[in-house]
Formats: C-alpha cells, sequence, structure tokens
C-alpha cells in the first residue's frame, strides 16, 4: 500500500466501523451504556458502592462509617464522571497498563479531594474521613469482579434504557399496522412454497406478539409444526374441536394480546 493516503492520521477520525461511522445518529444512545467510558463509568460505580458496603456494614474492623455527605459525593464521583475525568483516566492508565487499576487510582484522588469539597462532613460532624480509607479500595476485588458486574450494568442498562424502548415502540407501529391491514389477504408459504391463506393484518400481528414476548418472562417454546396441525384439526374437526395443549380448544380465542 506504498503511496497510499494514511486514513489514521485523517481528521476528523475515520470511525472503524460503520455503528460509529453512518450509523452513528442512531446508535449515539448506546455509547452511555457500551462505550469504553461508560464501561470506565460502570467499573467507578462497583468501586463506590463496593467502599460504601464495606463502610457500611462494618466488615472491616476498624474502618471508619461514612455519613451520608460522604457517600453523596462518591456517588457524586460517578455522576460527573464525563469528558474530563475520561482524559484523566487515559493519563493514569497510561502509566498502569491497567484499565482496572486506573479507575481505582482515580477514585483515590478523588478521596483525597474530598477533604477540600464544600459540605462534606464526616459522621461525627467533623472533617471528612474520605482521604484516610483509600487503602480500602478495591480490597478483596479482583479486576475480573469489578468487570463482570460492570459489564452487567452496561448490558442492563443498554437493554433497558435503549432497545426496550425502541422494541416497544416498534410493536405498537407493527401492532397499528396489524388493525390497518386486517382485511389484506395474502398467501403464506413455507419452504418457499405456497401454504395457506392468510392475511396481512394477522402476519403483523404474529410478528408484534412474538417481539413482545422478548420483553417478557419465557413461559413456554413453540411446538415444531404447531400452526399446520391447527389447520388440520379446525378443518377435519369442526364439529368437535381437538384439546389444545393449553386446554384450550383449537380456534378459541387467544387471552393473549398484541394490540
Amino acid at each position: 500500500m506504498s503511496g497510499m493516503v494514511d486514513l489514521s492520521a485523517v481528521s476528523p477520525a475515520i470511525a472503524l466501523g460503520p455503528l460509529d461511522g453512518r450509523y452513528r445518529a442512531v446508535a449515539a444512545p448506546l455509547v452511555n451504556h457500551l462505550s469504553e467510558a461508560a464501561l470506565n463509568r460502570a467499573r467507578l460505580q462497583v468501586e463506590v458502592e463496593w467502599l460504601i458496603h464495606l463502610t457500611d456494614g462494618g466488615v472491616l474492623p476498624g474502618a471508619p462509617r461514612l455519613s451520608e455527605t460522604e457517600k453523596s459525593y462518591l456517588r457524586g464521583v460517578v455522576e460527573d464522571f464525563g469528558a474530563e475525568e475520561i482524559a484523566e483516566l487515559g493519563a493514569i492508565e497510561a502509566e498502569t497498563r491497567h484499565d482496572v487499576k486506573a479507575v481505582e487510582y482515580l477514585l483515590k484522588r478523588r478521596l483525597v479531594a474530598a477533604a477540600q469539597a464544600p459540605g462534606v462532613v464526616g459522621a461525627d460532624g467533623g472533617p471528612t474521613v474520605l482521604p484516610t480509607v483509600g487503602e480500602i479500595v478495591h480490597i478483596f476485588c479482583t479486576s475480573e469482579d469489578i468487570n463482570n458486574l460492570s459489564y452487567a450494568l452496561t448490558i442492563r442498562g443498554a437493554v433497558e434504557q435503549v432497545w426496550l424502548p425502541a422494541a416497544r415502540g416498534l410493536v405498537e407501529d407493527l401492532a397499528a399496522m396489524a388493525h390497518e391491514h386486517a382485511d389484506a389477504a395474502m398467501l403464506a408459504r413455507t419452504h418457499g412454497q405456497p401454504a395457506t391463506p392468510t392475511t396481512l393484518g394477522k402476519e403483523m400481528a404474529v410478528l408484534a406478539h412474538r417481539l413482545r414476548r422478548q420483553g417478557a418472562p419465557r413461559r413456554g417454546h413453540r411446538v415444531p409444526g404447531q400452526d399446520q396441525r391447527r389447520h388440520r384439526h379446525l378443518s377435519a374437526r369442526t364439529s368437535s374441536p381437538c384439546p389444545a395443549p393449553t386446554g384450550r380448544p383449537w380456534g378459541a380465542a387467544s387471552s393473549s394480546t398484541w394490540a
């Protein structure tokens, strides 16, 4: 590739993949959960909550209990994690060459800085004890302990705050389309071959129902070939419906709703 332009040096920086490129506008909300910065913020949150847990529970003999203002300060460190903190963390990691250790050191810096933070006092009303508890940070933990919980927090946040709202919006759109096209006849296929008559609205309703189930606890599974067997039973036993596995006759109205 001699003589070609070095794309890695182009400014503004070129995205490595389409999610940060042409799909950036759509994927942007996921940055709050699935980016490296979001992961480091989650690591910081885990370290903070572990420190609070240890001091609240009296797990370490002699360790001071934290006041409400001290706990609020610590949680504020997580809430205020932004561009400046990302840059500072990057500088620390350039020295430690260890991402989790860099988060630990950043938190210890904030513990020292708490002495100058307005309104932060100890449980006895005196000076804050936060600068004295630095060695409790990360105690008894491995990097995997922190990462395990941090990845869970980021994935849960992405699902609950980004994916599920978008999926629910899609389900509502499909449900509206199901009503709109309830009478639009079409031919269903199986293995690419003509199979059975249906309507576009019904197929939209099935898709909406299946998507909605993804956001709810699973209570069962679909039996292969279930739809085809149902149609045969309805055709052959119209005068005496065959009991379904649910205890409801084939063809009876389902309690499931999709709109």
